[in-house]
């Protein structure tokens, strides 16, 4: 049985041929004009994103401590109960930071206490892959990194030195002189 030579070839697709159009300029400038606006919007829009977050968490202790009888035939009542689950969060809250807050600091003392020695390590490590032709690079490569880490590093000490002077005078004096110590001793690792 011979086929037609119709039947061996796939049938013509139809093509779609676009072009610039008054419809297509106006559908760009429209999503243009909606992605303006919601750029604007940014700081209510994560108000109203995080409020219906909240809202989801919260719908539940609600829900139940809403339908807790509270005598024999009453209940306390959605108000009630949604003022009781947001104090209830908000002195979760409080706490959770009261009890994190020591921990903290005395961790954030501690990083400020080993930067210089990190500076060193992060310094003596990018001298040696510099020496070694680390991971096959050259010399000029890592000379580089070093600029650019120089770069990033050492602007950073002198505007929290100049916070922290700015806030010596709060009664924080002890604490805030031994900070500045420490970046001093890190201005001295950089030099």
């Amino acid at each position: 049985m011979t086929e037609s030579p119709q039947a061996a070839r796939p049938p013509k697709r139809l093509r779609i041929h676009w072009s610039w159009d008054a419809l297509s300029l106006g559908s760009l400038v429209g999503i243009a004009a909606l992605l303006f606006v919601l750029w604007r919007l940014r700081g209510v829009l994560l108000v109203l994103v995080a409020s219906i977050f909240l809202a989801y968490v919260l719908e539940p202790p609600v829900a139940l401590l809403a339908r807790c009888p509270i005598g024999r035939k009453r209940c306390i009542g959605r108000k009630a109960a949604a003022a009781i689950v947001v104090l209830g969060a908000t002195l979760g809250i409080v706490l959770g930071i009261y009890w994190l807050a020591p921990v903290l600091w005395e961790e954030l003392n501690r990083l400020g206490g080993e930067l210089p020695r990190y500076y060193q390590l992060i310094e003596t490590w990018m001298r040696d892959m510099a020496n070694r032709r680390g991971m096959g690079l050259p010399v000029e490569f890592w000379t580089n990194v070093q600029d650019q880490y120089h770069a990033l590093v050492q602007p950073e000490v002198e505007p929290l030195c100049l916070w922290i002077e700015a806030h010596a005078t709060r009664g924080h004096f002890r604490e805030l002189l031994k900070i500045r110590l420490r970046l001093l001793c890190l201005r001295v690792c950089l030099t």
